[in-house]
């Protein structure tokens, strides 16, 4: 029992990593994001494509940090269920 909810907890703690970086990410100025934000000085392009290949790489870490959490609460809750000794009702099977 405690495995179960110290794998749910991991899980959700996963989830909501994920959700506060992308808050971060979000909520950054695109110009200060792709490095494009030099005041006085000409814009430099290896800059910018470095800038917009680091975001897009967090993007996709994002994505994936958000499937692996869901996955290992989805397993805590499974575990949960395995102790209780009979599986919870997911709804209609088609």
């Amino acid at each position: 029992m405690a495995l179960a909810t110290i794998t749910f907890v991991i899980g959700v703690g996963l989830v909501v990593l994920t959700f506060w970086q992308a808050y971060q990410v979000f909520t950054t100025p695109a110009a200060a994001a792709v490095g494009a934000e030099k005041s006085g000085q000409p814009v430099q392009l290896q800059g910018i494509v470095d800038g917009v290949g680091n975001t897009v790489t967090r993007v996709i870490l994002l994505l994936l940090m958000a499937g692996l959490g869901s996955i290992v609460a989805t397993r805590g809750i499974r575990l949960f269920e395995a102790c209780l000794g009979a599986p919870l009702d997911h709804g209609p099977k088609a």
